[in-house]
């Protein structure tokens, strides 16, 4: 097995043959690349209010392309505003729309207290398929302030369900967790959703990404955006594990992201995402009978 973060190669011999691993130094994750979900072309600087330099600007753009999240009005997005939890219902239903998803309309009203909310319907939505929850039996809290680590359960719920799977959580990950939200906020880490460079989930500001911080509505647009990044690079990781599983893998690049560039035998090449850290040295170590790549490069 890979661990997390890799920094130089080794070889190490598994049972049944030779397997590539990668001994890393720190525990520093990476971020997902979103250049699949939000290639070349999108309309950039739609809003009057978010610098077209703005570390989320890419992602509030590309997001609004694809109609998962609009502007407060006019030309601005208001990108200091703080996302409710009925916000976040809407631009998780928005987001897996835009992924392909069909969900149900016809459902049953899942909570009391947000009858008088815009986001009743998405809520209701999602709650019939498990993606949200409520702060009480019957209680959604529509207006309550959205915490960052709330943003990564509704997202990896959103993104197992879509995806018909279970993320990675880490190995060792046990039960007992000191809050509801840990094992899906080191999910999150792991499938590099972490809103971009300079906002990493950790224990608190002075360690990481705040996860008890509220969230703003520039910030969300970068989870969700690699949220959805999760779901559309799927197909690609599948081809990858399969040209891996069939011997037919020469060479492995990779360098500080979860992109991968497999060089193929037969002269070819595949880019893929890995769906969470060092899964391509996972899919190796797995590949019983085949040679190991002839050649890796990876930071």
């Amino acid at each position: 097995m890979w661990p997390v973060p890799r920094r130089s190669v080794i070889w190490r011999s598994f049972a049944g043959g030779l397997g590539l691993a990668l001994a890393l130094s720190t525990a520093a994750e990476a971020s997902r690349s979103i250049d699949e979900t939000c290639p070349e072309g999108i309309q950039r600087g739609r809003y009057a209010d978010v610098a077209v330099d703005d570390p989320h600007a890419r992602a509030i753009d590309c997001l609004a392309d694809r109609g998962v999240v609009v502007g407060a009005a006019g030309d601005r997005y208001e990108p200091e505003g703080l996302v409710s939890r009925g916000q976040m219902a809407t631009l998780v239903l928005r987001l897996l729309e835009s992924s392909g998803a069909t969900l149900a309309s016809n459902v049953d009203d899942a909570f009391s207290d947000d009858d008088a909310s815009v986001h009743e319907g998405s809520i209701d939505r999602l709650a019939a398929i498990g993606v949200v929850r409520g702060t009480g039996t019957r209680t959604y809290d529509p207006n309550g302030a959205l915490t960052r680590k709330q943003v990564a359960s509704f997202l990896v719920r959103a993104i197992e369900h879509r995806l018909s799977l279970t993320l990675f959580s880490g190995e060792g990950f046990g039960g007992g967790a000191a809050s509801v939200h840990e094992e899906a906020v080191r999910k999150a880490q792991l499938a590099g959703v972490d809103g971009g460079p300079g906002l990493r989930f950790g224990p608190g500001p002075d360690a990481g990404y705040d996860v008890q911080g509220p969230v703003r509505r520039d910030m969300i647009a970068s989870f969700a955006v690699q949220g959805l990044d999760v779901i559309v690079s799927r197909p690609g990781w599948e081809r990858a594990v399969e040209l891996i599983q069939d011997c037919q893998v020469k060479g492995v690049s990779q360098t500080h992201s979860l992109v991968v560039d497999l060089e193929l035998r037969d002269g070819g090449s595949h880019r893929a995402t890995e769906p969470y850290i060092d899964a391509v040295g996972h899919e190796f170590a797995r590949a019983r009978g085949c040679p190991p790549p002839e050649s890796v490069a990876t930071e």
